[in-house]
């Protein structure tokens, strides 16, 4: 009889807000669905309402982030070609604040 190993999950990582930063979690909870709880929970649209990622806007990629889960936040940073003093957004959720890279957060 072969001796199953018991599967271990040694990294956990969240996307609160899809296409951007990872977060990584301690926990997570699962959702009656199967998704972890606030992973993907959030994506960026234009003023347009039409979503946008790194697949159909490669300076997506030159985006960095970093969560704040209780009221949830967003701080946003450009790298590279991006990289401005100007261009460090602050998005909690409900307000639109889009300024320099004129996105806006939305359910998916």
């Amino acid at each position: 009889m072969l001796n199953a190993a018991r599967p271990t999950v040694r990294l956990l990582l969240i996307y609160p807000v899809k296409a951007l930063d990872p977060l990584m979690a301690g926990e997570a909870r699962i959702n009656p669905g199967g998704a972890l709880e606030n992973d993907r929970r959030w994506a960026m649209c234009n003023k347009g309402g039409t979503f946008v990622n790194g697949k159909k806007n490669e300076r997506v990629s030159l985006v960095r982030s970093r969560y704040r889960m209780h009221p949830f936040s967003v701080f946003l940073k450009g790298e590279g070609s991006m990289n401005t003093n100007r261009n460090t957004i602050l998005f909690i959720v409900g307000l639109a604040l889009a300024t320099t890279f004129a996105l806006l957060l939305c359910q998916p």
